[in-house]
This record gives C-alpha cells, structure tokens and sequence, in this order.
C-alpha cells in the first residue's frame, strides 16, 4: 500500500542522490532494534523538504533550509512549525478519507425512485416544505444581477415538454388517457406557478427591488423583489428560500438544489467540501489539537467549517439536522467571518466519532459494509476465509453457521447489528429515534464481540480491542513514511511506538515525531 503523493515523487527525483519512486530507491534498515537516528544528519534541507512535502504538501522555504543547514533548528522544531499549519490537518484529512474509502464529494445528486420521479432524496425534507428558490440571473436588460423566485416542487416547461412527447408516444388506451389527464393538471400546475411569479416579479430599474443580506452569506447582499421578503414566502432575510443556479431553470424543480454541486455557487461549494472532508478532518484535528485518538470513534463532537454551520442552523439545514442523531442545533453558531475555519461542535448522544459523519453513512451502503470498513480502518485487519474452508452446507441462512461464511460473519454479524439504527443504504442520513424510543432491537451476541445496541457501543469494542493502538501506529508510519510496514517493522520498532502512544494517553504527534526521526523517514534513501 503507497500513499505517497505525486508531488512527492516528483521531489525524490529531483536533488542528487534522490531516485524517483519507480522501484530504483532502496531502503537501508538498522540491524538494532533502535531505529532512531540523530536530526538531519545526512542531506538536512532534502530531509527539510521531504518532511514538509509530507506533513504540508510543499517544499520548505528556503529560509527553513537554511536555517537547517546551519544547525539554527532541526526536523523537530520544524515539525512543530509544520504541525499547526492548516495544510496539515487537510493533507492529514485527506489521506484518511483514503483509509476510511469515503474520498467521495458529498453527493446531493438526484436518484429515480419507482415512478421515474426524480428526487434529491438527501434533501427531501427541504424540498417538501421550502416553498421558494432563488435563480441568481442577470436580465439583458439589468445592468446588476438579482434573485428572482421560483417556484420549488412545481411544474416547469420542461415538465410539460416531457410529459407531452410520453403520451404522444403512447397508443391510444387506457394509459394514454391517464397520460393525459396527468398532462392536464400539469399544464394548470404550470399555469398557476407562473401567476405567482408574476406577481412576484418586477423590472430592475424600478423601485420594487430590494437589498437583503442573505442568510447563505450575510457579508454580501443580494438584490431581489420587495414582495418576496413576507413570511409566507422567502421571509425578512430569505431564510425560506434557497439560491439556485439559472442554467438549471428549465429542468426539473425538484432539483432546485442542484447549485450544491455547482462550482459557481461559492457557498454550497464550501458546503459540499465541508461534508466530504468531516470524517478526515475530525481525525486530523484530533492529532493537530494533541487529543485522545480513542476519540475518533467515541466522541460526541465533530468538526465543522463556518459554511456546513451556517447551513445546519439555516431553516433548511436544520430539516436535514433533525434526521440525524443527538441534538446540535445548540453548538451550531454559524458565523460567516469564519466559513472556512473549522471548529469543535457538540452533537450529543448517539454519536460516535466519524462513524456518525454524514459523509460514512453515505458513502458506505449495508450494515455488514460499516462494519467491515470500521474494522479495517481502525484494526488494520480484514476479514480473510482460512485455507481449505469448504462451503458444507449452501442451504443455511445464517451466515455465522454456514461455512466458509462462519469464519468472518461470526464476528462481523455483531458488529454490523449495531449500525442498525442508520441508513442501510447510502443514499441518505437517517437516524432511527424510533427504535431510540422503543429501546431498541436485541442482537444476539455471537463470536469474540458482545453485542451492542448503538454505534458508541461498537466504538467502544474497537478502541478497546489490543490491534487499535497498533493500528493507530500503523496509519501514522503510512501517512508518513508513504509505505505499508513490513513484519520486521512490526516485530523491532512498533512495540516501542505503542509505548509512546499509551504513556501520552493516546495522542499520536509524540508517535509521528519518533517516526520521523527514525531511519524509516530519514535513512536509505539513495
């Protein structure tokens, strides 16, 4: 397994005495168990360079390569330098959404349900009862842009235009009738939203417009039709409505939040990076902020940027919050001079680290699925059929008896149960309170894991099982040293990097600093 990035290999081929990664470089290893080595000592500012392309995604400064030559700082100061960086927790971010395979955008797009209806079925609350979007147009004849209503869940021309060329297409019948008369109320559908917006339109040159700082981004206000702001329809400060983009106008309405995937519209942008980076970043701000890495999977908390919170305390977020579990709406501050500062926010009970991130359970369908990726994650273990295991009984149901099925099942069953409160599928972000209310389902305990009820309960079985702080070890040498360790690493220099991490309570910079002064980050490289 390689995690080191293009650019990194592009640097290691650069320099003297540096190959690029395409099977030339060679590692030397210390014989001794010890394998540290004093700061630098070979190439200081290539080693410099590597540690900040590693930790940062770019080159040192040529100050910082200096200042190393000449003996003025060393790999760890510079390390701590690095270390509160921002680049760092994003690189570190991403490199675990590659571990956790959710690397994925946040993905609002339309799925088909059975009536070949198409729905934003992550959004579906905000779509039912958000009554009005927003087009962000400039008319020919405006010389500024300005928000215009429109109508959301209603008819558009296209509609109308589709649903014509169907029954068109169709024989003369029972089908056709019903077509038709669904073209009908269409039509009158249509009829009806456009009188609305007639009244609720006006010229740009006239005094009917007005200039409101929107709810989306307060610092920059929009111009739109005085009407508009009661409310029953978009409200003082536009919190009922959503912006959308005009090139989607003639399609259908339900996917007037199709802007949340387009880069022209700055603030869902900021939205969607917020949601897909979540789970990485928790984990990253946990290392950069010196806390518990058992809190990944156990804490309460998550991280969220200034924009994710803006749009969880808006009217329409705040629909989307309420299917998830626990309470945030009061952590949620949603200050827009901090929409890209990320920060600690308090979600309540029944939440559990990145486990419980929205961008999890989307990304990752079935409850066998989350378990699995949870267990390969955090114990760097898969579950793998022995050798020579044949299938004895193809007739039996339940996995954890029938063979080879037996052999992973009996402990995956279990661990799966307890994602039984979240979505199967991931095409939404649902939490179960009903079962919440009902005290829940009964699992049966099967294999070497006790049953639980919830996602906490598993987060406790994991970080409480001996293979976690190896594995916790294991993630910080790959995002370090760009490699997999071999089973000498292991067997020599892990036991003492799982001593560092249980004697600061679990926090990892103290591990990755003992990495990077090691031979594996410093030493062999010719």
């Amino acid at each position: 397994m390689r995690f080191i990035s293009l650019t990194f290999a592009a640097m290691l081929s650069l320099g003297s005495g540096l190959v690029a990664l395409d099977g030339a470089r060679t590692r030397e290893y210390s014989a001794v168990a010890s394998a540290t080595l004093p700061d630098a000592t070979a190439a200081p500012s290539l080693l410099a360079d590597r540690l900040s392309i590693v930790l940062r995604g770019i080159p040192a400064s040529q100050e910082a390569r200096d200042m190393i030559n000449r003996g003025e700082t060393d790999l760890k100061k510079l390390a701590e330098v690095y270390k509160s960086d921002p680049r760092f927790a994003e690189r570190l971010a991403q490199f675990w959404l590659e571990i956790l395979k959710v690397g994925g955008p946040f993905d609002f797009s339309m799925v088909e349900d059975s009536n070949e209806v198409s729905l934003l079925s992550q959004l579906q609350p905000v779509i039912r009862r958000t009554p009005t979007a927003l087009i962000n147009r400039q008319p020919a004849e405006c010389n500024q842009p300005r928000f215009e209503l429109f109508m959301a869940g209603q008819a558009t021309n296209e509609d109308v235009r589709r649903r014509t060329t169907r029954c068109d297409a169709l024989p003369a019948g029972e089908d056709k009738t019903t077509c038709e008369n669904q073209l009908t109320a269409l039509r009158a559908d249509l009829d009806r939203t456009n009188a609305f917006r007639a009244v609720h339109d006006c010229n740009c040159n006239n005094n009917q417009l007005s200039s409101v700082n929107p709810w989306w981004n307060p610092s920059e206000p929009v111009r739109v039709c005085s009407s508009v702001l009661v409310a029953d329809i978009c409200g003082a400060r536009l919190e009922n409505c959503m912006p959308m983009d005009s090139r989607i106008v003639n399609r259908r309405i339900d996917a007037f939040l199709e802007p949340l995937l387009h880069d022209g519209n700055r603030f869902f942008d900021e939205v969607i990076t917020g949601l897909t980076l979540e789970p990485g970043m928790l984990i990253a701000k946990l290392i950069q902020d010196d806390r518990d890495f058992r809190t990944a999977l156990t804490t309460t908390q998550t991280v969220l940027p200034g924009a994710v919170e803006t749009f969880l305390a808006s009217r329409q977020g705040s629909m989307i919050l309420n299917q998830a579990a626990g309470n945030w709406s009061q952590s949620l501050v949603g200050n827009q001079s901090t929409r890209k500062t990320w920060r600690w926010i308090e979600r309540g009970a029944g939440n559990a680290g990145v486990l419980t991130t929205p961008q999890f359970h989307q990304v990752t369908n079935g409850y066998r699925a989350k378990a699995n990726r949870t267990y390969e994650s955090f114990l760097c273990r898969q579950f793998v059929i022995p050798p020579g295991v044949t299938d004895t009984d193809p007739e039996e149901p339940d996995l954890t008896k029938r063979q080879p099925c037996a052999s992973c099942h009996i402990e995956l069953e279990p661990l799966g149960n307890m994602f039984k409160r979240w979505p199967e599928l991931g095409t939404n972000f649902l939490y179960n309170r009903a079962l919440d209310a009902t005290g829940g389902f009964t699992p049966q305990p099967t294999g070497k894991f006790e049953a639980g009820s919830d996602v906490p309960d598993l987060a406790q079985l994991i970080v409480k099982d001996f293979r976690f702080a190896e594995c916790t070890v294991q993630r910080a040498f790959e995002f370090l040293v760009g490699e997999s360790p071999d089973d000498y690493d292991i067997e020599h220099h892990f036991p003492q990097w799982i001593k560092t991490l249980e004697a600061n309570d679990y926090k990892v910079w103290p591990v990755m600093e003992e990495i990077i002064r090691s031979v594996h980050f410093q030493g062999g490289w010719k």
